[in-house]
């Protein structure tokens, strides 16, 4: 017995292989990514100057699906948790989730203009909630989740996070700068947005499937089935859950406000709508070179100094911006600095959210994976509910109409608001609760060596009774 768990606990730590890590990047790439940020920085767009219906209407949507959303992601946690299957725990998930999510994300911009604007709005709301609420969240948290069961290593999680968070600048890159001027060079219409995006969910469907088969679970995480009502009393008592909850929210309500923003921003500021793609490249291109260079920075320096100085270059940064707002280049010049500090954070968040498992299963005794990395889901959405939901609320109520030739004052007031000040409040309270973020390299190897020697904290309160 004592040499087989000695050679699952050197599978678990042994490192992953190359065609894996680029599995994940790929399908991070080319399919996960790509259909979140074409919703992301797409899709509010679309209903509120192609489809015209009113940016309040719009936000009230987001908010209310995204309250709802954070519930689906524990609740795919937790049954990712109790799956057995011989495709293993995630990726089973992974599989099956892959056609329906593609298909939800292709029917956001079904919207039948013949209805009236009531049925139009009934249609939005149904088609947003199975698309992001349900598909998006089965889909993305086992995916997310299948690198904390790819090994146990912090230094390969490092390595696949970063690689993740390099796949998914980029996926927005070239999923905003091939769609748009694709659509627009077809003529702008509600059929060449179907026609774009129906190719992109072939293409995901087809790289998500080969990459999921390319992967494997190699960290086991068996639970009896009487202690699967521990999964979420467990995690809810894990802080570095909570801070993960926090950080992952605020990283992607700065992205959300980017992505939702820079197209009005462009638009009405910049006085040129294609300025979004040109804005769009500089930003996510440098976080994917960043997350690249993060790869190797993961060896030779901690978690926490990295993503310390990255959230103090990303202030530098934002502070440009604000400096001369009207000034493309400048605006580029902006998005660039910012990237760098954000592209930090992004390389190594779903990492985190790693150590945050181990953390977990060390300080009360019990393991549950796919639960803890919902943070990474709840975040997600608390972020999107901030920088999508409640700013287009606010972008309604100040008097934006996308049918209008000329926004009033307050419109153009809202979206420079919250395109240049919003992030400088996110990356200074992101650097706030990194101050007490303790589970650094030492911190993290004494958990895991605890573990492994099956001693937990002494406060553990679900820890197996010992025998002695």
């Amino acid at each position: 017995m004592s040499n087989a768990s000695d050679i699952n606990t050197l599978e678990e730590f042994a490192a992953v292989p190359l065609k894996e890590k680029l599995a994940y990047f790929f399908g991070e790439m080319l399919s996960q990514s790509l259909f979140y940020y074409l919703v992301l920085t797409l899709s509010i767009y679309f209903y509120t100057d192609v489809m015209h219906i009113s940016a309040t209407t719009i936000g009230i949507v987001v908010i209310v699906s995204r309250i709802f959303d954070a519930f689906t992601d524990l609740l795919i946690g937790t049954l990712v948790d109790r799956t057995k299957s011989r495709l293993g725990k995630a990726r089973a998930w992974v599989i099956f989730m892959t056609a329906p999510y593609a298909l939800s994300m292709f029917l956001l911009y079904c919207v039948p203009a013949s209805w009236t604007t009531a049925h139009q709005i009934a249609y939005i709301v149904i088609t947003y909630n199975l698309a992001v609420t349900v598909c998006y969240t089965f889909e993305n948290i086992p995916w997310g989740t299948l690198s904390t069961l790819m090994s146990r290593d912090r230094v390969q999680r490092s390595q696949l996070s970063a690689l993740r968070m390099a796949g998914s600048p980029i996926a927005c890159a070239l999923g905003v700068g091939i769609a748009l001027p694709a659509i627009n060079a077809h003529g702008g219409t509600q059929h060449d947005w179907m026609k774009i995006m129906a190719i992109f969910a072939v293409v995901g469907i087809a790289v998500n499937f080969i990459c999921a088969f390319t992967i494997k679970e190699r960290v086991k995480t068996e639970t009896a089935p009487e202690k699967n009502k521990l999964d979420i009393p467990a995690t809810f008592r894990n802080k570095y859950f909570w801070m993960c909850v926090l950080i992952i929210g605020l990283y992607n309500a700065f992205n959300t406000c980017f992505s939702t923003f820079l197209p009005y921003y462009a638009t009405y500021i910049l006085s040129n709508t294609m300025n979004t793609t040109a804005i769009n490249y500089m930003q996510f291109f440098t976080m994917a070179i960043m997350s690249f260079i993060t790869f190797g920075l993961c060896k030779k320096f901690d978690t926490t100094v990295i993503v310390r100085t990255g959230m103090i270059i990303a202030i530098v940064g934002q502070i440009v911006g604000i400096v001369a707002h009207t000034s493309l280049g400048v605006q580029m010049v902006s998005a660039v600095i910012r990237s760098i500090g954000w592209g930090l954070l992004a390389a190594l968040i779903h990492s985190m959210v790693g150590d945050a498992i181990e953390y977990g299963h060390w300080r009360t005794g019990h393991k549950a994976p796919g639960t803890t990395y919902a943070a990474q889901g709840v975040g997600n959405k608390l972020g999107v509910l901030i920088g999508s939901g409640v700013t287009t609320l606010i972008l309604g109520a100040s008097g934006y109409d996308g049918a209008a030739a000329a926004q009033v004052a307050s419109a153009l007031s809202t979206i420079k608001g919250v395109y240049l000040y919003l992030p400088l409040a996110f990356a200074v309270v992101i650097f706030a609760i990194m101050c007490f973020y303790k589970l650094n390299s030492k911190n993290y190897n004494h958990i895991v060596s605890e573990l492994e020697q099956g001693r937990y904290h002494p406060n553990a309160k679900y820890a197996p009774h010992s025998e002695a």
